[in-house]
């Protein structure tokens, strides 16, 4: 009974492990502003995104995952020179509270812009602009987050391919 209870255990915790594996964290954050767009491309399909729009000579790239309900995660991301700029936006609270809650673990500046945006300066490596919307049509439950990533001077991508 107890070998059965253990393994009961180890399966739903390794099952909601797997769950979040197609979450965007912050070190996936972190790992993504330091590299180019081909890197950034193999790292997003590896998780399950896919390709909804690639402009080669724009230098960026649109991926979407749809998730369970009517939540989606939409990420952009867009090459300026050597920094890499990221828009995360979804309807998805779990994908919002990882990112927000790991930014919260670390040193940041917190500054109220306005009454819609959030601002957290994280120290040599990004700046996030988080805004909270309602949806259309209007859903007490679901609401839109758009979650902009700034890298900071110095977070700068390994290669640069101009």
């Amino acid at each position: 009974m107890k070998k059965a209870v253990l393994l009961l255990v180890i399966v739903c915790t390794s099952i909601a492990c797997f769950a979040q594996s197609k979450l965007l964290s912050y070190e996936d954050i972190k790992f993504l502003i330091r590299n180019d767009l081909d890197q950034a491309d193999t790292f997003l399909l590896a998780k399950g995104y896919t390709l909804k729009s690639k402009n080669v000579k724009k230098r960026n790239s649109v991926y979407t995952m749809p998730r369970e309900g009517r939540t989606f995660i939409n990420v952009t991301l867009r090459m300026d020179g050597r920094r890499m700029f990221m828009e995360i936006e979804t309807t998805d609270v779990t994908q919002y509270n990882l990112i927000y809650n790991s930014i919260l673990q670390y040193p940041h500046k917190f500054y109220l812009t306005g009454v819609d945006i959030e601002t957290y300066a994280m120290k040599d490596q990004f700046t996030a602009y988080i805004t909270i919307n309602e949806t259309v049509p209007y859903s007490p439950i679901i609401k839109n987050y758009s979650i902009q990533i700034i890298p900071d001077k110095n977070a700068v991508a390994d290669r640069d391919l101009n």
